[in-house]
């Protein structure tokens, strides 16, 4: 995936996160690389096929609806902002689905606790992970690396859309998107 993004990028001659099919790659591989970080533990393995679920949905849904031939971008979004700010909100997207997907086995874990006689698909599955304390624990220390970070990358970004259009807030859905999920995460 790391090569795929690396190549994108001699092959489009610029920083290669100009549209979304970019922008999923690099966050599925931020989640990735820090699901490798965060998930080293032997108590943590289980958790690899729920982290890799989403990512791979992703990925697929990025090579078949949002793919885009490699290209030049739009003259406004030509800036040193654009590896700055993309990269900073794209590597905070991966990080908060590792954190999202550790809150919603942490949830999982609540409804069906260990030790407890249930059945279904949901129990059965609930059985095989850690305890709901290392599961909010990893979902908390994830929440507060992506957190700031993604705040950081909101801001810059109305910095740059400040220097390319003239105004820091547009209403554009991404931006809009955005922030819901960093005031989510700011409630959280």
């Amino acid at each position: 995936q790391i090569a795929s993004i690396v190549l994108r990028g001699f092959a489009t001659e610029r920083f290669p996160l100009g549209n979304m099919y970019e922008f999923v790659a690099m966050a599925c591989t931020a989640a990735i690389v820090f699901g490798l970080v965060m998930l080293r533990k032997p108590s943590y393995r289980i958790m690899w096929v729920y982290v890799l679920v989403p990512v791979l949905i992703l990925m697929f849904l990025a090579a078949t609806v949002l793919y885009a031939d490699a290209a030049p971008v739009v003259p406004a979004l030509r800036s040193f902002w654009l590896p700055i700010h993309v990269t900073i909100i794209s590597v905070g997207s991966g990080i908060f689905l590792v954190s999202g997907v550790a809150s919603l086995l942490f949830l999982l874990r609540i409804r069906y606790p260990k030790g407890e006689a249930s059945s279904g698909f949901f129990a059965a599955m609930a059985q095989r992970l850690p305890d709901a304390q290392i599961l909010d624990r990893l979902a908390y220390r994830t929440t507060i690396i992506g957190f700031p970070l993604f705040g950081a990358g909101i801001i810059l970004g109305a910095i740059w859309a400040e220097a390319a259009w003239g105004r820091f807030w547009g209403w554009d859905p991404k931006e809009t998107v955005s922030f819901i999920t960093w005031v989510i995460y700011a409630a959280y």
